[in-house]
């Protein structure tokens, strides 16, 4: 009976984990599971109004590049946007998701409809599934999973309790590297397990004992990273175990050395827009400059806890092109599936009957577009983010640089550099409603676009959103460009 008890808390506070962070207390961070359902109570009936802390709506914002529906497909491109050397260690942008299907749910059929969807990465999770009755937690559910994945060429994010469990502030390495040989006996032959979780939305008290697990993982599991998401900037002192939200990040690249840096950054409120998203993520541009890592964006899909929007298709494109914008080298959308037990939980990509919503072929369509442009700029890193027009809190206003150089008039964008400063990517600052962005410069007659339904590099008189030297794009557009 604790067993089964312990299980559905676990559940439930992982379900509650993942709702936007500002959403999420401390209260199960750090904490061994026979200690949860002590906190359960509590923390279910304050859920959701910390959901709302630090919650501040903004003004509107960037969109991104919508698969034209007329292209130049006749004209010869100099290169194809892959063509390019190889990904550090071998590895390559990828697109993922956070909460997938229930072990009963998790079918072959399931599995190639992740993969139409766009996804090469699925996460998965040993809490419980299917009949529980027993009281224990079926992990071959997890193996049988992995297997299906693997037989379509997905690759899979292991969320294993064996290891989670013994993740506490108290925790000794002794017992830290027992779980971890556990899991890599339970493991050996799944050569298609990438990585595995750590951890979700950490306090800094738990920085310590994360730093061993991952020099653990790195020794047990070479070929695969170790999931860390962060909290984002609107959650609390309290929260992140630091002052500002910049010691929060700092203290964790410089303390754990982790694989990447990644927070979930869910901009879109019933109440309006968050208006935080770019200082966000410049700390975790600079922090990841400073240590060397690749970052990694979190967004947001399902409507949920009363205070996250049923996002429109704009919005969804708006959100994958700021992690273009940024440079991220993965994208995770939260969710694919619905998350059982959550009836706050509505318009995932997949709903509680099973059935498809308008968020699946929405984000069936903004993942190929964004996985060529993602690929693109995969061995790229941004260098300087800039607004155009309204300023952006966290950003400074454009003066010229690399391939834009000068404009003679621009109004609500933003625009990225790289280390190539022949790339650049512009995103109107409008996530929805009718407004057009623009920006007129002498130098884009001369660029190049990357049509991301040819993944080719055009010239930029075949691009739908120029017009001889200006660059025009509605709410949820986006456009590559290089010189």
């Amino acid at each position: 009976m604790t067993k089964t008890l312990l299980c559905f808390v676990n559940r439930c506070s992982v379900i509650l984990h993942k709702r936007g962070c500002c959403g999420v207390p401390n209260l199960f961070r750090g904490d061994h599971p026979r200690s949860i359902w002590k906190k359960s109570a509590l923390f279910l009936s304050i859920a959701l109004t910390i959901a709302m802390v630090g919650c501040t709506p903004g003004t509107t914002a960037p969109s991104s590049a919508t698969a034209p529906s007329s292209v130049d497909a006749s004209k010869e491109p100099e290169q194809s946007a892959d063509s390019q050397k190889p990904s550090p260690a071998g590895r390559e942008y990828s697109i993922t998701f956070y909460w997938g299907p229930e072990y009963k749910d998790f079918t072959a059929a399931e599995v190639t409809r992740m993969k139409e969807a766009g996804f090469d990465v699925a996460t998965i999770y040993n809490f419980p599934w299917g009949d529980m009755s027993d009281g224990e937690v079926h992990y071959e559910h997890l193996h049988e999973c992995v297997t299906l994945l693997g037989q379509q060429g997905l690759n899979a994010s292991v969320n294993d309790g064996r290891l989670t469990q013994v993740l506490t502030p108290t925790a000794t390495r002794e017992e830290i590297e027992k779980a971890v040989k556990r899991i890599a006996e339970a493991w050996k032959g799944y050569d298609n397990v990438t990585e595995f979780y750590l951890a979700d939305e950490p306090s800094a008290n738990l920085f310590p004992t994360l730093k061993i697990a991952v020099e653990l993982m790195r020794e047990y599991f070479p070929q695969c990273t170790t999931y860390i998401n962060l909290l984002p900037n609107y959650a609390t002192p309290q929260m992140w175990g630091t002052a500002t939200y910049e010691e929060y990040v700092e203290l964790f690249a410089s303390t754990v050395g982790p694989d990447y840096l990644c927070t979930d950054y869910y901009a879109f409120l019933t109440s309006g827009r968050r208006d935080g998203y770019a200082a966000n993520l410049e700390t975790l541009k600079n922090a990841s400059r400073k240590y060397g890592l690749e970052t990694r964006l979190i967004l947001l899909c399902s409507e949920h806890l009363n205070a996250y929007k049923n996002v429109s298709r704009e919005e969804i494109a708006w959100q994958a092109n700021l992690a273009l914008l940024y440079g991220m080298k993965q994208l995770s959308w939260y969710t694919y599936a619905h998350p059982v037990g959550d009836p706050s939980s509505k318009n995932e990509m997949i709903d509680i009957q099973g059935n498809a919503t308008r968020h699946y072929e929405e984000i069936q369509a903004e993942n190929a577009i964004n996985r060529v442009l993602g690929s693109a700029l995969y061995q790229t890193d941004v260098q300087q983010v800039f607004y155009i027009g309204t300023p952006v809190p966290g950003l400074t206003p454009y003066q010229s640089y690399g391939a834009l150089g000068e404009i003679a008039a621009g109004s609500d964008m933003l625009v990225s550099f790289y280390e190539d400063p022949d790339i650049f990517f512009l995103m109107s600052q409008y996530s929805d409603g009718e407004e057009q962005s623009q920006v007129k410069s002498a130098l884009i007659p001369s660029l190049q676009w990357l049509n991301p339904a040819t993944a080719k590099w055009e010239d930029a008189s075949a691009c739908p959103y120029v017009k001889g030297d200006t660059v025009t794009l509605s709410a949820g557009q986006a456009v590559l460009f290089r010189r």
